[in-house]
């Protein structure tokens, strides 16, 4: 294939479509994963944050009920507790809702039991609503850690929400198949493109090769057809020229074979003849017996 023209711009064409296609799904892949990791982020710490805000209202509207004479409160863990495994449920995260020291008032039922007290990274508690990445030793792993204050009884705490980093953003590994699909068509489609390419690039000069070798066997008659006004089309009007000059060439010397033999003898044809006949006079002249071949007898 790298021996012909046509074969060598279509392997050249068919490298730069994949690395350009590579290339795009690397940078692709790259962007839309930072893209959906943030916006998950955002997402998580806006729920968090109105989920702490329930809590918060939850335990205040728990805690006036049962300072109410003759009403009997639900106990406010119980009710909250509810709230947290529903919205830990959509949320596909563990919620936590804990003291800043660690102690756990309750969690959502899904995901790992964190039991009663956590060892907690440092940095993930702040004033407002804040979201960070750390190693978390209880799981072995690197969390999301997704904070927001709420209440707790009478108290200070925070809801947290704890997700796997590799959790975050993860749509763009869904895609991947669908790159793929999507890469193999446009590979196909630049094949073709290729193919046809290589034809309009290499057609011209097949058609000037021909020509020569037509030329080379006797045939000066030939001309190439010009196509448009790129390289190859110089190339086949060059040919052409030269062409008709050559058939010009061919046509005086064709007229100039004509003129010599109406004229006579060429030259070249002519000197010898000469040069025999002086020779002859010169022999004649040398030899005795030639001059009294004419004399008659009897005459003085």
């Amino acid at each position: 294939m790298f021996r012909t023209l046509r074969g060598r711009v279509i392997v050249t064409y068919f490298i730069v479509v994949i690395i350009s296609l590579l290339l795009a799904s690397v940078f692709f892949l790259f962007f839309l994963t930072r893209y959906t990791r943030n916006r998950d982020k955002h997402d998580l710490l806006r729920e968090v944050t109105t989920l702490a805000k329930d809590v918060k209202d939850l335990e205040r509207g728990t805690a006036s009920v049962s300072q109410a004479p003759g009403r009997q409160a639900k106990p406010a863990s119980s009710v909250t507790q509810g709230v947290v495994n529903a919205a830990g449920d959509v949320l596909a995260a563990k919620l936590l809702v804990v003291v800043p020291d660690g102690t756990v008032v309750l969690q959502s039922r899904a995901g790992p039991d964190l039991g009663s007290s956590v060892d907690l990274p440092a940095g993930v508690f702040s004033k407002g609503p804040l979201i960070t990445e750390h190693y978390f030793k209880g799981l072995g792993r690197d969390y999301l850690f997704a904070t927001a204050p709420t209440q707790v009884g009478v108290g200070q705490g925070y809801l947290m929400a704890l997700k796997p980093v590799e959790q975050v953003g993860s749509v763009a590994g869904s895609l991947v198949g669908y790159l793929v699909i999507a890469g193999l068509i446009a590979l196909a489609a630049s094949m073709l493109l290729a193919l046809y390419l290589s034809g309009a690039l290499s057609r011209p000069i097949r058609e000037v090769t021909a020509a020569a070798r037509k030329m080379s066997a006797g045939d000066y008659g030939v001309e190439v057809p010009v196509r448009g006004s790129d390289e190859t089309a110089e190339l086949a009007r060059d040919f052409n020229d030269m062409a008709g000059r050559v058939r010009s060439g061919i046509r005086r010397d064709r007229r100039a074979g004509t003129g010599l033999q109406r004229h006579g003898r060429p030259r070249a044809e002519r000197v010898p003849a000469a040069a025999q006949l002086r020779r002859e006079r010169l022999a004649r002249a040398a030899d005795p017996a030639h001059e009294h071949r004419g004399v008659q007898p009897g005459v003085a």
